[in-house]
């Protein structure tokens, strides 16, 4: 039977942008992959000129992370009941506190909710932000510790015993892992300096093809990629390497995913 991925995002258009290519391969390999928002994006941009509100930012990003999936090839997409925080700043200083571009969840209530989707999609693995928030992002932090904490729970019975049959996903990975990157400094900020690859997969054209696509649905967000291509067309500034960070295996399980991976002449250790 194949194996099912559950890729975990803090926003709309995470999945893609750093792990779009690795998902549309993934599905083209028999694994069914699907996508969890933690948020629907409400507190992002609206695109320019607007093609949206900001009170209806939410169903409108919901909708273009579904078209994406759709383009990479996914199963489906599933959301998490909480709010992404509008954050209002004027570029005066002081800027708003980090913490507050978090979720208004505790750290049992945010783990419970990926437990329960994870007990209810029984995944084999699980695929998420990265130690470091990418570029220090606090809800991609925030992201990767739950997701941690729901890995190492989910099986358990005794831990959140509302949540649905116990299930334990066999392996827990991270996107956008630290590589030799030649001094590129955009590359520098966006990988996550705690986690060493394990995996790279270089993109070929039919993958880079599928995640511009997937890329091209997130319209609200395109002039913030486009004001981080440094006028660059959007193909341009996509990743075309990305790298994976095996951070846990299920105490005598095996990984799926590594064995997909050994078998890839795209794929490369470390």
């Amino acid at each position: 039977m194949p194996p099912t991925l559950l890729a975990i995002g803090a926003h709309p258009d995470d999945e893609t942008m750093f792990a779009g290519g690795t998902l549309a391969w993934a599905a083209r390999r028999g694994v069914t992959v699907w996508v969890l928002g933690v948020t629907r994006g409400e507190g992002g941009e609206v695109g320019e000129p607007p093609v949206t509100t900001q009170g209806r930012l939410g169903e409108t990003r919901e909708a273009e992370l579904r078209a994406a999936a759709a383009e990479l090839g996914l199963a489906g997409v599933e959301f998490l009941p909480f709010i992404d925080p509008l954050i209002a700043h004027t570029g005066t200083d002081p800027a708003p506190p980090m913490a507050l571009f978090r979720i208004d969840a505790t750290p049992e209530v945010f783990a419970r909710a990926i437990v329960a989707v994870i007990r209810r999609l029984r995944p084999d693995i699980l695929l998420t932000h990265g130690s470091n928030g990418e570029y220090g992002h606090p809800q991609h932090v925030y992201t990767h510790e739950a997701t941690r904490q729901a890995f190492a729970a989910a099986g358990d019975g005794a831990q959140f015993p509302g949540a649905g049959p116990p299930h334990a996903p066999a392996a827990l990975y991270s996107w956008a892992a630290r590589y030799p990157t030649d001094g590129d400094e955009r590359l520098e900020r966006l990988l996550n300096a705690d986690d060493p690859a394990d995996w790279t997969i270089e993109l070929d054209d039919d993958l880079l093809d599928s995640k511009e696509r997937a890329a091209s649905c997130h319209l609200t967000q395109m002039p913030l990629f486009l004001r981080r291509a440094d006028g660059k067309p959007l193909r341009a500034m996509l990743l075309r390497r990305e790298s994976l960070h095996r951070v846990a295996v299920r105490a005598g399980a095996a990984d799926p995913l590594a064995a997909l991976l050994e078998a890839e002449p795209l794929a490369t250790r470390g």
